[in-house]
């Protein structure tokens, strides 16, 4: 039961870290962005 909730914590901080890496990469790197969407 507490692997559980560790493992909950750990996946919930993953996500919340890759949601705030994300919004930095699209104040910072637009055209970046735009370029590899393009690719797709």
């Amino acid at each position: 039961m507490i692997s559980v909730i560790i493992f909950i914590l750990v996946f919930g901080l993953g996500g919340l870290l890759r949601t705030m890496y994300e919004r930095q990469a699209l104040k910072g790197g637009e055209k970046h962005r735009a370029k590899s969407d393009n690719r797709k």
